[in-house]
């Protein structure tokens, strides 16, 4: 069932910070209904991602966010670098939605596994309203994935080989 509503775009969007749900005249969510930009926390997202972007580490970050005593969503006060981390890599604050990310492989255990490619994925866009760019979220991937196999600083300058075997290359 969960293959046919991401295939009709009929995506199961949870609550996350800088977004709320829609709600009803009861107070329910609104099923299927795209994520609303909760401006207050969309700031403290622009600040993370222009902070990381800057030099900035996860933890720096999160000490950062607990100094200034800015309340997660669940209201807590201390920050974690894992709930930045998540908040980095989460393609939803460009707007864009990721399905099946995990999955639970087992029924009977409730388990969730990674998805690598054990199910089919489903990339969508636009489907609400963006706090960052998809231009300063794929810089941020890029830094994140080029700190994770140890390059500090960026990436290395390139040039054109003069001389010898490699003469030409780059």
């Amino acid at each position: 069932s969960l293959k046919e509503r991401f295939k009709s775009k009929k995506l199961l969007t949870p609550e996350l910070f800088g977004y709320t749900r829609p709600r009803d005249a009861v107070g329910r969510f609104i099923k299927y209904a795209p994520l609303e930009v909760c401006e207050e926390e969309a700031q403290v997202v622009r600040f993370i991602y222009d902070a990381f972007l800057t030099g900035y580490s996860t933890s720096s970050i999160a000490e950062i966010l607990t100094d200034m005593g800015i309340p997660t969503k669940t209201g807590n006060t201390k920050w974690h670098e894992g709930s930045i981390g998540y908040i980095l890599r989460n393609e939803r604050y460009c707007g864009n939605v990721l399905t099946w990310k995990t999955f639970t492989a087992d029924i009977f255990e409730h388990k969730k596994r990674k998805n690598n490619q054990d199910r089919d994925q489903y990339l969508y866009t636009n489907t609400h309203d963006a706090i960052i760019s998809v231009e300063k979220f794929e810089a941020v991937q890029t830094l994140l994935e080029d700190k994770r196999h140890g390059m500090r600083g960026g990436l290395h300058i390139m040039q054109v080989i003069d001389m010898g075997v490699f003469q030409g290359y780059v």
